[in-house]
Formats: C-alpha cells, sequence, structure tokens
C-alpha cells in the first residue's frame, strides 16, 4: 500500500475513532470524510492543515521504517541510562532536548508533540490496512508490568520521581516485549510497604519515553507523583 494511502487510512480513522470505542465504520464518502477528518484533527491540535498532513505522513514513514529522526533513542541518552546519576532538573532538561528533536522530525511545535503523538498511536494500535468496515473494541486484555517506587509514590521530587517514573515505565515495558504504541498496564507499588499505589494505562515510544493514558483504579487516594 502507497503511502497516500496509508496517509487517507490514518487521517480517515483519527476524525472516526473517537465517536465510539466499539463500533463498525463504513464511510459512504471517504473522500468528503478524509477532507473534514484533516480540518477537524488540525484544528483541534491548534495546527495549520499543511503542518497537520507533513506531520502524519512523518508519522506513517517512522512507522514503516522508511524514514527514522535524526536523534538518539531513548535508551542511548546517557542521562536516561543511569537517572540515578543526574538531578531532575538534568533529567527534565535533557527529555526537553529529546522531545524538541522529535517534534522537528514531525515539523510541529514541542508544545504540540505530545497530543499529536496520543492520537496517532491510538489510530495506528486498530487494524488501519484490513480494508473495508473497521472494529474498533477496546476491552481487549493488556499486558502488566509493576513499577515499585518510594519517594515518587509520595510526590517526591528527588531521583525516582518525574522524568525517572516514567523512564522506569519506559524500561519496563521494553523488557517486557510491549511493542511501541499500545496500551499496557502499569501497577504502581509503594516498596517500602508493598501497599498499590495505581493502575494505569500507560504507552510508550522509543524517542518520547512513556506516558499515561488513563487511570484504570487509585486505591491510595493522598499519593500523587505527577
Amino acid at each position: 500500500m502507497t503511502n497516500f494511502y496509508k496517509l487517507a487510512s490514518v487521517i480517515l480513522l483519527v476524525g472516526i475513532f473517537s465517536a465510539n470505542a466499539k463500533q463498525i465504520i463504513e464511510p459512504t464518502n471517504p473522500i468528503s470524510q478524509i477532507e473534514s477528518n484533516i480540518a477537524n484533527n488540525s484544528r483541534s491540535l491548534g495546527l495549520s492543515e499543511k503542518a497537520y498532513k507533513y506531520a502524519t505522513d512523518q508519522f506513517m514513514r517512522l512507522n514503516s521504517g522508511s524514514s527514522v529522526p535524526d536523534m538518539e533513542l531513548i535508551s542511548e541518552v546517557p542521562e536516561f541510562i543511569s537517572p540515578e546519576d543526574y538531578s531532575e532538573k538534568e533529567l527534565n532538561k535533557a527529555m526537553n532536548e529529546q522531545k524538541t528533536k522529535f517534534a522537528n522530525y514531525f515539523g510541529i511545535p514541542v508544545s504540540k508533540l505530545d497530543p499529536f503523538v496520543a492520537q496517532m498511536s491510538v489510530v495506528f494500535d486498530s487494524d488501519l490496512f484490513s480494508g473495508g468496515a473497521t472494529t474498533f473494541d477496546t476491552g481487549e486484555d493488556m499486558e502488566t508490568i509493576t513499577i515499585f517506587c518510594e519517594e515518587a509514590c509520595s510526590g517526591g521530587k528527588t531521583s525516582g520521581g518525574g522524568i525517572a517514573l516514567g523512564l522506569s515505565v519506559y524500561q519496563g515495558a521494553l523488557n517486557a516485549g510491549i511493542s511501541q504504541y499500545t496500551d499496557f498496564q502499569v501497577e504502581f507499588v509503594k516498596e517500602s510497604t508493598n501497599d498499590k499505589v495505581s493502575t494505569e494505562v500507560w504507552r510508550y515510544n522509543n524517542f518520547s519515553g512513556a506516558w499515561r493514558e488513563s487511570v484504570i483504579s487509585k486505591p491510595c487516594l493522598t499519593c500523587s507523583y505527577n
């Protein structure tokens, strides 16, 4: 399938995904729907239609392996290999630089990177290229990883919290063999007490790390690690 038709499929599905978590979709006028979705999705992200189409095309090239950003993987960045050796300020600086490079690859402002990647990853996780009607079902079983934390589970800002916690989730997903841009479940457990802090849905990619999609349950209501 050419990049044009892949891009068209993605743009079409981005616009129709949010209508219902589980439904069969049969667009009656795909070209008109694609044009409408380009306008709506670019507006929702605060991008021009030209910038949105370029960024979407770059995402497809990245995922197909025909193009990659000229930057290190998260796993190759010194600060992220041994985060315990760096301060939170140093880790934030390194992550901001990483995200800026990734945003430049898509041709979008860094402030738009997270919502754009989150939007694209939801769509790409569906069966984009099967042809005909597409069925979305978010009720599938997800792989689960457990992250033990201490300071981070109590809202601490020392090493182990903030960026470092996200890196722990990223590394845990890699070790578990979880694919990029797919949902996985994370159980956060406070190491000193073995109490479960939260159960959440996360995703990751190899260039900007892991991010939280949603909270499933939070038995420790006073715990915070944002």
